[in-house]
């Protein structure tokens, strides 16, 4: 299932620089070629940044955590992930501060 995502304005922005600036046909290239693998070139990264326990799922994580903290619906992070809105719900209610205060509101009374 892959998710169909329109890019923002920045992105736009900076594929357009990057086109321009290119050194081959690519625009996403490293040394004169095109990146194969984002998770391999992910991994380099994580270890140029000398970071530890940081794998590529992580950024999905981010992305679901910025659009719940933003206001953004579990209805919206899951169809930014091309997932289902319970998994979405169960795997990120945390980040949602409507969905707690809905819940402890009825336990308040």
């Amino acid at each position: 299932r892959t998710p169909y995502v329109p890019i923002s304005t920045p992105l736009a922005l900076t594929l357009s620089t990057a086109h321009i600036a290119r050194q081959t046909r690519y625009v996403v290239e490293w040394r004169g070629k095109p990146v194969a693998s984002v998770k391999k070139a992910f991994a380099a990264a994580v270890t140029r940044a000398k970071l530890d326990d940081v794998r590529i799922h992580d950024l999905r994580r981010t992305a679901a955590s910025w659009i719940l903290q933003d206001g953004g619906s579990f209805d919206d992070a899951a169809v930014l992930l091309s997932d289902d809105v319970r998994t979405v719900a169960r795997h990120y209610a945390r980040f949602n501060d409507k969905h707690f205060r809905g819940i402890t509101g009825r336990i308040a009374g």
